[in-house]
């Protein structure tokens, strides 16, 4: 194989970042600082993100996926941090970095498998899809269909993505061998002579092959996965590879246009080095739409500690689960090629592709909750059509159209004691059913009025009867109003009656083409119609059922929410008038306690009043006395002023004022007696203290 020239320049910048003059700053420098700029936040943005989920570890199996997406952000930053800084390395980073693309997408299915299993039985994804029907697949294949229900679907989804994350590092590598050596050449384009084309065909099967598989799965399961913003999550990361490589494109293309070389950088230098400062300046903004799409808040219990975040990143970066998923497809896939049974039923008879044990079938009585019925096998029980049965109009109770047909086995398995007698009334009543309008004979009534038995149901004979005479051979078709009325077990029934009809129309019709007869295709054309006709009119009963129990579900949850709230308003208006009591009981309460202290103080202070009264006329009562002592024997007496008439001169207080003015918790002075007042009156500050 042809090498290629190098797409670097000979000459290589000797200049340091920092010199004497402080930092060189020329374009790549420029770059470099925002690239790496960028790249940190980036880091920090989803170090956050990480961080938060590592703290509420609370769900592993989705978690654990949800923890590899939030790795891509800071992966291609970092990556393309370093190829813009080692220009001359580009290509190798490059390789590296698109690598992580295969382990985000493996992770992503992983993750809504996960998110569909939680809305199943025994959380596994498999009785999630046992109840869907054939589907077409999406474009360009929308010509073929697919039963989810085979065993083989939920191995060839998962193979179809985890391939991805097998071919895409061993497509880098060899990338790496092959630039090493000169002879990838990315920069000559789609040429054969070089290496980069076959491992670009290579990745794009891969990578198609990885999209389809998880597109088939989210159509399957959109319904499901309504409620967790499925794709929103994958955006985020599809966003991320659709930017780079459209980028690469537009720089790629400006190469020699607007892309001129420099001393030290080639064409091809500068657009890779723009690409990555691109790539490095988005990580911010996704790391961010990723923190929003994987919300660590759908995770975090309340009152919950804490849990490690040693665990989470060890299960994040423990590919064991992937080696698994591959290790089981392939071995499903080998007993597929060497025949074993297992390997060609449907997908609920095998191991449930290592989420979880095996689970029977479903059947129509466990789906609808007619728990009560014996399990069907399907179509096969339907023994023929003369077994057919139908409700009466009181009781649902089998009744077979011929009386001789009444002792073999009933389609539904042992016959079950009938249910106590309903109230009648126009919701529950059944459409009568008379001889000639069973299951059975709706599609197949004889022309003869007065047949008995099984002639009356006519078997066309292609040879015995002419094809003008098909047209009378069929009944009618049921209305979907008698249907609305019949319960789940005769819709289910009557379905496998009509497609076995259907089975046995295409039988005679393909015997009358290979006979040469005329008019073939005409012959069961009028019974082939009805029994379409009534097949799609079950299915819309059905349909009608499904959703008319969803609305009364959603009316009842709105009414029982419309009632908690009422009964949680009223308790607040209860609560809220028992506070108000309180409060005005209170309230009362106090104003009663305020008005007896104010009564206390005015008749404290009143006896204060008369107390102090009493004293100044003990005191004037004394000094009258003694005056007249002192004029009876002769002795001048002097009159000495008392505390308040000082008080009154000088404009002081006096010692009652000073008593009334004192802080309440000290003791008052004991009021003085009228034998003190006339020994202070004689004697002044000197005379000795009263006492017994």
């Amino acid at each position: 194989m042809p090498t290629c020239e190098s797409d670097n320049t000979a000459d290589v910048d000797q200049s340091d970042f920092w010199s004497s003059d402080g930092i060189d700053w020329d374009a790549h420098r420029i770059g470099w600082a925002i690239s790496g700029g960028c790249a940190a936040l980036t880091v920090i943005i989803s170090a956050i993100a990480i961080a938060k989920h590592c703290r509420s570890y609370t769900v592993p199996n989705e978690q654990r996926q949800i923890l590899r997406i939030l790795y891509m952000p800071p992966v291609y930053a970092i990556i393309s941090f370093a190829s813009y800084r080692y220009f001359r390395s580009y290509t190798y980073y490059s390789l590296v970095e698109v690598a992580y693309e295969a382990v985000t997408i493996s992770a992503f299915l992983l993750l809504i498998i996960e998110y569909v299993a939680a809305t199943a039985s025994n959380h596994d994804a498999e009785n999630a899809i046992a109840r869907k029907d054939k589907s077409k697949l999406p474009l360009p294949f929308c010509c073929w269909r697919y039963r989810p229900t085979k065993a083989y679907f939920m191995y060839t989804v998962k193979w179809a993505v985890l391939q991805y994350v097998v071919v895409r590092p061993l497509v880098s590598i060899a990338g790496i061998v092959c630039e090493k050596y000169k002879v990838l050449c990315e920069s000559e384009g789609f040429d054969f002579k070089y290496a980069n084309v076959y491992l670009e065909i290579v990745d794009f099967v891969s990578i198609s092959m990885a999209l389809y598989g998880l597109l088939v799965f989210y159509g399957l399961t959109k319904e499901e996965l309504k409620s967790r913003r499925p794709l929103a999550k994958f955006l985020t990361i599809k966003l991320i590879v659709m930017f780079t490589w459209y980028q690469s494109f537009v720089f790629e293309a400006l190469e020699g246009r607007v892309i001129h070389a420099t001393q030290y950088w080639t064409e091809t230098n500068i657009a890779n080095g723009l690409n990555a400062l691109a790539i490095c300046i988005e990580m911010v903004f996704f790391s961010v739409a990723m923190w929003w799409a994987y919300s660590p808040g759908e995770y975090k219990k309340q009152r919950s500690r804490p849990t490690s975040v040693w665990k989470p990143l060890w299960d994040s970066i423990n590919y064991s689960d992937f080696a698994h998923e591959i290790a089981v497809s392939v071995k499903f896939y080998i007993d597929y090629y060497r025949g074993v049974p297992s390997a060609h039923g449907h997908g609920h008879r095998t191991a449930n592709l290592g989420q979880g044990p095996a689970a029977p079938k479903a059947t129509f009585e466990t789906a609808f909750g007619l728990q009560d019925q014996q399990q069907r096998g399907g179509a096969a029980d339907v023994r023929g059509f003369e077994n057919a049965y139908a409700s009466d109009g009181r009781q649902n109770v089998r009744r077979y159209d011929d009386p001789d047909q009444r002792t073999r086995k009933p389609v539904r398995g042992k016959p079950q004691p009938p249910p106590p007698e309903p109230v009648q009334s126009v919701l529950n009543q059944r459409v009568p059913t008379s001889d000639d309008h069973g299951l059975y004979g709706f599609f197949r009534r004889s022309v003869e009025p007065e047949a008995q038995g099984d002639d009356r149901y006519l078997l066309f004979d292609p040879v015995d009867n002419p094809p003008a005479l098909a047209k009378y051979i069929g009944g009618r078709s049921w209305s979907a109003a008698e249907l609305r009325l019949k319960s789940f077990a005769d819709l289910h029934t009557l379905w496998y009656v009509c497609l076995r009809e259907r089975n046995l129309l295409e039988t005679q019709r393909n015997l009358a083409r290979r006979m040469e007869i005329p008019g073939a295709n005409a012959i069961t054309e009028n019974q082939a119609k009805k029994t379409v006709q009534t097949m799609a009119r079950i299915k819309n009963v059905m349909n009608e059922r499904r959703l008319a129990y969803e609305g009364a579900v959603e009316t009842v949850e709105r009414a029982r929410a419309k009632k908690a709230e009422v009964e949680e308003k009223k308790q607040d208006e209860q609560l809220l008038a028992l506070r108000m009591a309180e409060y005005e009981a209170e309230r009362a309460r106090v104003q009663e306690h305020n008005s007896v202290v104010a009564q206390r103080r005015l008749e404290v202070a009143a006896a204060e009043a008369a107390q102090r009264q009493a004293a100044r006329e003990a005191a004037e009562q004394a000094r009258r006395e003694l005056r007249e002592a002192a004029e009876a024997s002769g002795v001048q007496f002097v009159e000495e002023d008392t505390p308040e008439d000082v008080a009154a001169q000088t404009g002081a207080p006096s010692e009652v004022q000073e008593q009334q003015q004192a802080p309440a918790g000290k003791p008052e002075p004991e009021a003085a007696t009228a034998q003190d007042v006339a020994m202070r009156a004689l004697f002044g500050d000197k005379a000795p203290p009263s006492g017994p």
